[in-house]
């Protein structure tokens, strides 16, 4: 009889026992799971962030080198317009001494026309001797003076003609041409550039001179500002052409 219960005590004991190790063991087993777990977590997460810091080395990097590429375009755009500005200015300033555009500035009027009066008396005084070519104005008066204005006149007109490099100052029987034109006295040479110079040079010239002593009407002013035409005639090159490289 009492057998019995000492074995029923010693089963109870080992049952309680074995539970109590499959108790801990599953406890242990469950805290490893959670372990490993949040160390896979903790890991997966270690690894976005160094991920995102790569990425983020990538953008800071390829931010650098667009930065650096915009730099370049902009100092080349830069560039190119200061050359262009320059160049547009070069070209301006071919136009101007090429008499292609309108131009304004001081300088001189030298207005000439025929000797009427000085003819009139000739002709009444000796008309067996008169030479009505002697009291009028002719196209080499108007070209030696232009040519006495020499490099001081910056740009010149004769009777809003602008004179050119490849303008001609001609007689055709009785009629003055210049650029094409027709001319009829008076005439009037305008010069831009410093009046005082320009005044000098023609005054002192030898053509200026000889047409005072003729007692030819010829009057000079010096105005603060004259505006000349632009050259509006073809510049034609009968005799320029490229040069061929030995």
């Amino acid at each position: 009889m009492n057998q019995l219960p000492k074995n029923k005590y010693l089963t109870f004991t080992l049952l309680s026992f074995m539970t109590g190790l499959l108790l801990m063991m599953a406890i242990h087993t469950q805290s490893a799971v959670l372990k490993s777990q949040g160390e896979n977590k903790n890991k997966a997460i270690i690894d976005m962030i160094e991920s995102l810091e790569t990425e983020l080395d990538d953008l800071e990097q390829a931010i650098s080198t667009t930065r650096a590429e915009i730099e370049t375009i902009e100092s080349q755009q830069v560039t190119a317009e200061e050359n262009s500005e320059a160049m547009q200015k070069m070209l301006s300033g071919l136009r101007v001494r090429a008499g292609l555009t309108e131009v304004t500035g001081p300088g001189i009027i030298i207005t000439l026309e025929d000797n009427e009066t000085g003819a009139a008396q000739a002709k009444a005084q000796n008309p067996n001797y008169f030479v009505p070519e002697n009291f009028i104005i002719h196209d080499k008066n108007l070209l030696y003076l232009v040519n006495a204005l020499g490099l001081h006149a910056e740009a010149i007109s004769i009777n809003n003609q602008r004179i050119v490099t490849t303008s001609h100052i001609r007689c055709v029987g009785t009629v003055i041409m210049v650029n094409s034109s027709r001319m009829a006295p008076p005439y009037e040479i305008k010069a831009i550039g410093t009046p005082e110079i320009l005044e000098a040079c023609v005054t002192s010239s030898g053509e200026y001179k000889g047409l005072k002593a003729r007692e030819m009407p010829v009057k000079i002013t010096k105005e603060e500002e004259i505006t000349l035409p632009a050259y509006t005639g073809s510049l034609s090159f009968d005799h320029t052409q490229d040069a061929i490289a030995k």
